[in-house]
């Protein structure tokens, strides 16, 4: 029956265990060409690749191409680390499609991505005639097919013992400069004790990794720390013929908070979200018992005229932490001024605040 030759499949190639050495590696290469006017050449091909610890397979294993066989050779070209293909005078026998074996080969190791290497005849009309194509029909998929080969990495021969040295070289510069996983004795595979054991390497590294980057990422002020807010406290108002009253002298007290509480203080506003006065007025209100007490000790008594605000640059410096942690961001416009509410993680970072705490 008909089938693809087109058709693509992913190789099932894993890595190879790091702790094995690659001297111990075997690398199996899939050698493709016609068969009856290239045995010797293969020959010295399957010498060559056997003396580069490689594992040769190909035609060998079923020289009779048929329908049924194609998916066989797929799976032992998925299985290869490369794919080696030997073009001379013959393009060789037709499938049903009327593509050549080899050339489906071709096509297959293309399309799933395997590393080819290809080696061509110097001159093909040297060969015997039985070793050359019958019909110009022939002929022609062979030149089509030559060219595509051709335009990959690819090299001549002229002789038997010149392609296995050319094979040699080609597959030694591959392993060299693009290594493939390999094959390896199962007795060379790390224990499963010891293989535990690097995955808890590879754990704790990328835990020290993660560490080390944390500790680069500039960390700001928060939680349970204290900050300073500075307060102006305003006294000895002077009345104005206006009928206006100016103060004339002023002095700062800092009074201690922690982040949290001040963002507790602000969660109904932020919640909303409000401009810079209004937040400036809830944290003033909040803090008129702590101005009483400063004004009892500072001028001797709590009814002594005065007025008290929040430092502007304090406020700014409060915001800009909180922006900085991610807790509230700007929002639209409120009387020509930005405003301020939650984003999402301080929605959440005050409800963990609120939460009753475990008791275990």
């Amino acid at each position: 029956m008909p089938f693809a030759p087109f058709e693509e499949q992913k190789p099932a190639n894993a890595g190879p265990p790091v702790t094995v050495d690659a001297l111990k590696r075997r690398y199996q290469v899939f050698v493709s060409s016609t068969y009856e006017d290239l045995k010797e050449e293969r020959q010295h091909v399957i010498q060559a690749l056997l003396e580069t610890k490689c594992i040769p397979l190909g035609m060998e294993l079923f020289p009779a191409a048929s329908v049924e066989q194609w998916q066989l050779i797929k799976r032992v070209i998925d299985e290869c680390d490369y794919y080696l293909v030997v073009v001379a005078g013959r393009y060789g026998s037709l499938s049903e499609t009327g593509i050549g074996f080899t050339e489906m080969e071709f096509d297959y190791a293309m399309r799933i991505g395997k590393p080819v290497i290809g080696f061509y005849h110097k001159s093909p009309d040297t060969l015997p005639g039985s070793k050359l194509e019958k019909t110009d029909a022939g002929r022609e998929r062979l030149r089509k097919f030559a060219e595509r080969v051709r335009s990959k990495l690819c090299r001549p021969w002229a002789s038997a013992a010149e392609l296995g040295s050319a094979v040699k070289s080609a597959i030694l510069s591959e392993l060299e400069f693009n290594p493939k996983p390999g094959w390896i004795r199962a007795d060379a595979v790390p224990s499963s004790d010891a293989v535990e054991k690097l995955k808890q390497k590879v754990a704790d590294l990328e835990e020290k990794l993660k560490k080390q980057k944390d500790s680069g990422r500039l960390q700001f002020a928060g939680g349970a720390e204290k900050l300073r807010v500075v307060v102006v406290v305003s006294h000895d108002f002077r009345k104005m013929r206006s009928g206006l009253s100016f103060p004339q002298k002023s002095f700062e007290r800092a009074i201690e908070m922690t982040w949290d509480s001040i963002i507790l203080i602000w969660r109904d506003d932020l919640e909303r979200g409000v401009n810079l006065s209004r937040l400036t007025e809830s944290l003033r209100e909040h803090l008129r018992g702590s101005v009483q007490s400063i004004i009892c000790e500072v001028l001797g008594g709590s009814d002594v005229e005065h007025d008290y605000d929040i430092e502007h640059e304090c406020m700014d410096r409060i915001l800009q932490t909180f922006l900085a942690r991610r807790l509230v961001k700007r929002i639209g416009s409120y009387s020509g001024a930005s405003g301020w509410t939650f984003t999402p993680k301080g929605m959440h970072y005050v409800a963990e605040l609120q939460a009753i705490r475990s008791s275990t």
